[in-house]
């Protein structure tokens, strides 16, 4: 046997529980307007009494409206009161019908709330059976996991070595696209003339200092790169140093602040302090037993005087490149 779904069952229910109550409040609409009549009725009667009150004052010419119209509010009095015994009738059965559907989709209810629980039980039961699968699969899941995670911490530590020794070895570059960004971001900032220079024997910085001195202007001004460099003797200079009078200034630290977000340079100074030491430039020739010796002292920083030429010199890679957090 074919059973509707719950969802027809439910909108039958309530279209006969609506059709009820409908015919229910219609009937009593119907009662109250019996009640109305009555009192309309009685209303009527008034004249009457009153003709009965005061007989002698009352025109012998009205006495037989009066005895119509006393006559017609009897008759709606007897017609209220009817309608009043046949719609209370019909409004006390409409409710009990309205009740005995309740009672009844009440009873219904609860047989399914008694099937659910039960379904509820067998659906419990089955779970923890489950439950207790899953935490079986768990169990050996976290095992997994655990060899797994001891395999990633050793791949970890591997890769941390790996990215230490090319930070080690691997040399400071700059992209075209760094190149081309770094140019366009300090236009008309400048117009004097910059120097760009690094350690004579530093290929690495030599390289980025050639970078820096041919590709990331925007050519509104000249650049010279010495390609030749200084040899130093004592402490050296890490990272880029740049260096410029007064009015370079802003120019110097809009540079300054490319390099570090646009190239990821460290270790960017403006006008900073320098090593000092005993240094060979240029033509400079050194051959037999020859020395050279000096400290490894520290100049200040100073601002070159106006009109002093823009400088960037190229350092070292920094040390603190080889710094890896664990």
């Amino acid at each position: 046997m074919l059973v509707p779904p719950p969802e027809i069952i439910r909108s039958l229910d309530e279209a006969v529980r609506s059709n009820l109550e409908g015919g229910r409040d219609w009937y009593f609409g119907w009662l109250q307007w019996s009640t109305i009549i009555v009192a309309f009725g009685c209303l009527l009667e008034v004249p009457e009494v009153i003709h009965e009150l005061w007989e002698e004052k009352i025109p012998k010419l009205w006495v037989y409206p009066i005895k119509v119209i006393s006559s017609i509010g009897l008759g709606l009095v007897i017609a209220g009161i009817a309608g009043e015994w046949f719609f209370e009738a019909r409004v006390t059965t409409a409710e009990g019908l309205v009740q005995e559907l309740d009672e009844t989709l009440l009873s219904d209810t609860q047989r399914e709330t008694a099937l659910a629980q039960l379904q509820t039980a067998i659906l419990r039961r089955d779970t923890q059976a489950l439950k207790t699968e899953a935490d079986t699969q768990r169990a050996i899941a976290d095992s997994a996991l655990k060899q797994a995670g001891e395999a990633n911490k050793i791949a970890a530590k591997e890769k941390l070595d790996e990215a230490q020794l090319e930070l080690l070895v691997s040399p400071r570059r700059l992209t075209i696209d760094q190149q081309e960004r770094i140019g366009k971001s300090c236009p008309g900032l400048n117009r004097a003339k910059v120097f760009v220079s690094s350690y004579g024997m530093d290929a690495e910085g030599g390289a980025l200092a050639h970078q820096i001195a041919w590709a990331i202007f925007d050519h509104s001004f000249d650049s010279e790169y010495d390609g030749g460099g200084i040899i130093t003797s004592g402490g050296f200079d890490e990272g880029v140093l740049l260096s410029g009078p007064p009015e370079s200034v802003p120019f110097l630290n809009c540079i300054a602040d490319a390099l570090r977000s646009i190239g990821n340079l460290d270790e960017i100074k403006v006008n900073g302090e320098r090593h000092s030491g005993t240094t060979m430039a240029g033509s400079a020739v050194m051959v037999g037993s020859a020395i050279m010796s000096g400290g490894g002292g520290i100049t200040p920083p100073t601002v070159p005087p106006p009109g002093s030429p823009i400088k960037i010199f190229v350092g070292v890679k920094p040390i603190k490149l080889l710094e890896l957090k664990q």
